[in-house]
């Protein structure tokens, strides 16, 4: 006697990794995602289930969140989250493979904080400071930004120079270091001293020189000068825009001598009065 039977061989779909999981190095506060690619031999296309898992320390337990895909990302990654260490697990039809273990390195942000060369950054014409980025580690590159801007000229060091009350604003400095991670420092701000001074520069001069005073945005201004007899040589009209604008006055040849120079606003109010040398040439 004879028989005939069928034998089905339901697992000759086996997974294949063709690209393991590798490790990750991110900065802190970032994502980090893990990927593997896999396919099922000897006929592709078959099916496949994944199972990404964490090494606790003592065994491998499935992964937090959404970790069922080919790819797995760890959001919001903190140093705490440092060398932590996930594979996947994939499953054939009948056959499961573990794949290679992946680590992930998280690098902590650089710290920034600004200060200024004198003690108050408050500033009245002929006064300079620096701004001055402390940073940690070092070795990086740097942004700055003036009122929410990208400064103009561009500076890559961590010293802006020689600050004016023409650079009066707001600053702040985003610092890139070594390892790619970027920190923005806290707002520095350089503004320029409410006083009722008026300043005349240079003094002596040959009849050429710049006035400031503290002036309201868009107020209209009027230097008038007189010689030692009272008698007025020069007069001239400006604009301002911001506060201590400049105001370039050239009065031509005059002799030398001593001069009085007045500074008017609106309807001829007097602001303020100074006296000014004109050096012999």
């Amino acid at each position: 006697t004879s028989c005939s039977f069928t034998v089905t061989i339901t697992d000759a779909l086996l997974p294949t990794i063709t690209a393991q999981p590798v490790n990750r190095t991110v900065c802190a506060g970032t994502t980090a995602t893990f990927s593997v690619t896999a396919v099922t031999a000897p006929t592709a296309g078959g099916p496949l289930a994944y199972q990404w898992q964490q090494w606790n320390g003592t065994a491998w337990v499935n992964a937090a969140g959404v970790s069922t895909g080919s790819t797995y990302s760890v959001a919001g990654t903190t140093q705490s989250m440092n060398t932590n260490t996930f594979r996947v697990v994939i499953t054939g039809l009948c056959s499961v493979v573990n794949s290679s273990a992946a680590t992930l390195f998280v690098n902590a942000l650089p710290t920034i904080s600004l200060s200024s060369s004198i003690n108050s950054p408050v500033l009245i014409p002929g006064q300079v400071t620096n701004i001055i980025a402390n940073v940690n580690p070092t070795g990086g590159t740097f942004a700055w930004f003036k009122n929410g801007a990208p400064r103009v000229p561009t500076v890559t060091t961590g010293t802006l120079s020689n600050l004016t009350v023409d650079d009066a604003g707001t600053y702040r400095a985003t610092y890139t270091d070594p390892n790619g991670c970027v920190a923005t420092s806290a707002d520095l701000v350089i503004s320029a001293e409410v006083t009722d001074r008026l300043f005349v520069a240079p003094n002596p001069n040959f009849g050429q020189f710049w006035v400031r005073y503290y002036n309201q945005t868009g107020e209209s201004l009027t230097v008038v000068v007189f010689d030692s007899k009272g008698r007025r040589v020069h007069q001239q009209q400006s604009a301002t825009g911001l506060a201590y604008t400049r105001i370039d006055v050239d009065m031509g040849i005059q002799a030398a001598g001593i001069y009085v120079v007045e500074l008017r606003g609106t309807g001829g109010r007097l602001l303020g009065r100074k006296q000014m040398i004109v050096a012999q040439r």
